[in-house]
């Protein structure tokens, strides 16, 4: 005799099925916030980490971008959570020791930054962004020639924001006319006002800002190459290569000369 078949029973089974193939990994939500960050869909991306998160607790890359989600929002406590969480689980990742460094520094904890800035040279001694973050606390503790060397440094392996803090901190001009630019930076009036500005937030990591100074400069003076760099600088700082190279290229066409070098080195152009 043929065994009957419940018809229910199969259904079920292939609902369960389907869930199971449809239920997204901690990979895939991982990825996902990647895109949402990348279009600067800040919220989105928290949401996004956090499900990969809840799905593997111990998913240090996750965890190192939602701290610098909050880091840029501004929020100093969730992003040093969130570094903290990153360097717990993968301690021999020097990227979120670099991170948790600059909000040291931001901060003000010198002594605390310092410490996370040996880490990362010693877990990565060619890492740009560890020599950018020692240059930045070297010019803190108020040592310019030491600050210019690793500056010098990360430039020379294609750091955007080394490159600009050489040219404009360690030329032996800068000092002349440092208290001039300050005072006029405090009302910023002019294209080159502006572009100072933004420069200034770029040091800061300060990237949003920095654009909104760039794209003021480009309404006052359409044809400044060095705002379109300025902007190339702040878009490869976020991850948006594409944008950075157009910006880069935009510059060199109104004879900015030095986005070649950027577009030779990032852009491979």
């Amino acid at each position: 005799m043929t065994k009957k078949i419940n018809f229910f029973s199969v259904l079920m089974m292939f609902f369960m099925t389907n869930i199971v193939l449809f239920a997204q990994t901690e990979q895939e939500y991982f990825n996902t916030g990647n895109q949402h960050f990348k279009a600067q869909k800040y919220d989105d991306a928290i949401e996004s980490y956090q499900k990969a998160l809840k799905i593997n607790p111990k998913f240090a890359k996750a965890a190192h971008n939602l701290g610098n989600i909050y880091y840029l929002l501004a929020e100093s406590e969730e992003a040093m959570k969130y570094y903290n969480i990153a360097i717990k689980n993968e301690p021999n990742d020097a990227a979120p020791y670099i991170s948790r460094g600059f909000l040291y520094l931001d901060l003000r904890k010198i002594n605390q930054a310092e410490q996370d800035a040996q880490k990362s040279l010693k877990l990565k001694p060619d890492a740009p962004d560890t020599h950018f973050l020692l240059g930045s606390i070297r010019e803190i503790q108020n040592k310019k020639e030491d600050a210019c060397k690793f500056w010098k440094m990360a430039a020379g392996k294609g750091h955007a924001l080394a490159s600009e803090a050489v040219k404009n901190k360690c030329n032996s001009s800068t000092k002349i006319v440092e208290k001039e630019e300050k005072k006029k930076l405090k009302n910023p009036n002019s294209a080159k006002d502006f572009i100072k500005n933004g420069e200034q937030k770029l040091e800061k990591r300060d990237y949003q800002n920095a654009l909104l100074d760039f794209e003021k400069a480009i309404q006052l003076d359409t044809k400044n190459g060095q705002a379109y760099f300025g902007i190339g600088n702040a878009k490869f700082a976020q991850g948006e290569q594409d944008e950075a190279c157009k910006a880069w290229r935009k510059a060199l066409e109104l004879g900015y000369k030095k986005s070649k070098e950027m577009l030779q080195g990032v852009c491979h152009e």
